[in-house]
């Protein structure tokens, strides 16, 4: 916690850094925690947001002539491109991927791996950055370390977070700056009334249920669950102890009859942070939904936006929410695409999406599509798009379970990425890759990723 501490003062002391960082929600949490920790202390700042960091990155950033950059949710695992800056430039990386080799003597990184802390499970680089700016006490940013590890799907069902991002919890349960409790995690919690919460369910997707709002309207009928007080539409959390747990009990019945597995139907309650200092019915209040509003301006080229939601700005929370709403129907359509057009392959599953979902959402929907319950999850499963180039954006999903055999996606995509002429990496239960859209490429990855997922799932001492 030292070397964190000091790693925010080092950032505190400088005089007007570049802030770089990554655009998905994990970067724009660590990304707004610098800023805000920043703007506390009236240091004046520039911020940049990157997809990836390779050399034209680099090149943009070097013009910037800035004699200050922090990296954050980036940097680290691009340490050999980053170390190419002038050496009389101050440099600092705040990052939770491993780096492939030691950073210059003017670069100070603040990374979980060096101090023996797997930052795939333990640690975001939201949550590292709160690590680094704790001492300030500062409630926006407990919140945004928060929403940045549940944004990097380091919140699991059956614990919830473990070792520092559990820490991270307790520590905001204490100064009552979230509230925590087991609770139903289906997203819409806090925002949408009962039964669209219900209807747009994505994880799990409830056959019959899903996508068909008059049947979950009669489903809430007859389990005797209320959907309005007076004349207004009631959301999850307006339901009393007693409504919820009534209404947990009747899903989990209704997923069984539907044969959903039971690793699905445990996955169903888990930890869910709530921010109880936030306007009620706000995406801004809960932990997933904050999450996934910031994602949904990350990848729709509204990084800024995103920012300026965890900065507070007047407007742009109206703004991003309309964004949002656009967010979560290309990931419903893409769930209906890809509910036709997966097919097991043996060691994954395999979505050819190219021409029909976006890059920008590939991954989120192969993951709904993933944890629907409607696959069994004993593989992972890759996803093809186009990027904005028309070069093949990969992305790969995978469960707990699959980890704890062996599983490591980042691994994948790396080696599979590298032997086809690209670039991946990620992490062990979620990441990606970028390629040529040429039929070549996209054999030699196929091929390469899956040898290694059959070595990884079979546990063998085999070296790729």
């Amino acid at each position: 916690m030292d070397f964190a501490q000091a790693t925010g003062d080092k950032i505190l002391s400088m005089k007007n850094p570049l802030v770089v960082h990554h655009y998905d929600c994990d970067g724009l949490s660590s990304g707004s925690i610098i800023a805000l920790a920043l703007t506390s202390k009236g240091v004046p700042f520039k911020m940049k947001v990157v997809k990836r960091l390779a050399e034209k990155e680099i090149e943009e950033i070097r013009a910037e002539n800035s004699g200050e950059i922090v990296f954050s949710d980036i940097g680290s695992g691009q340490i050999k491109l980053v170390n190419v800056l002038p050496l009389e430039t101050d440099i600092v990386i705040i990052d939770h991927h491993p780096a492939p080799e030691k950073p210059n003597e003017n670069i100070r990184m603040c990374n979980p791996h060096d101090f023996g802390v797997d930052g795939n499970i333990e640690l975001s680089a939201g949550s590292t950055a709160f690590y680094c700016f704790k001492h300030l006490e500062s409630r926006e940013i407990l919140q945004l370390g928060i929403v940045g590890a549940v944004g990097d799907l380091q919140d699991y069902s059956k614990t919830g977070f473990i070792g520092l991002n559990r820490k991270m919890v307790e520590w905001g349960s204490e100064k009552e700056f979230v509230f925590v409790s087991k609770d139903l995690k289906f997203f819409g919690r806090v925002t949408r009334p009962l039964i669209q919460f219900l209807t747009y369910s994505t994880e799990p997707f409830l056959p019959g249920l899903s996508g068909d709002e008059k049947a979950c309207a009669l489903f809430l009928r007859d389990n005797d669950i209320p959907v309005k007080k007076g004349e207004q539409w009631i959301s999850y959390t307006d339901l009393n102890v007693f409504q919820r747990k009534k209404l947990i009990g009747a899903l989990v019945e209704y997923g069984k009859s539907r044969n959903l597995t039971d690793e699905v139907l445990e996955e169903l309650v888990g930890d869910t942070y709530l921010f109880l200092q936030e306007p009620e019915k706000s995406e801004m209040r809960d932990a997933t939904e904050f999450s996934t509003l910031l994602n949904s301006c990350g990848r729709h080229d509204k990084a800024d936006l995103g920012v300026a939601v965890c900065l507070r700005k007047p407007g742009a929370l109206e703004e991003a929410e309309k964004l949002l709403s656009e967010h979560r129907k290309m990931i419903r359509f893409g769930i209906a695409f890809a509910q036709k057009n997966t097919m097991d392959v043996g060691p994954f599953y395999f979505l050819d999406a190219r021409g029909h979902i976006p890059d920008v959402v590939i991954g989120i929907v192969a993951g709904a599509f993933f944890n629907s319950g409607v696959v069994e999850r004993n593989k992972p499963i890759i996803a093809f798009s186009y990027d904005e180039t028309k070069q093949t954006k990969i992305s790969g999903r995978a469960s707990r379970a699959l980890i704890e055999k062996g599983l490591d996606l980042g691994e994948v995509m790396r080696k599979a990425g590298e032997a086809a002429g690209g670039l991946g990496g990620g992490h062990s239960i979620a990441a990606g890759c970028t390629i040529a859209s040429t039929r070549e490429a996209e054999n030699v990855f196929l091929k390469k990723a899956r040898q290694i997922i059959e070595v990884q799932l079979q546990l063998l001492s085999k070296v790729l």
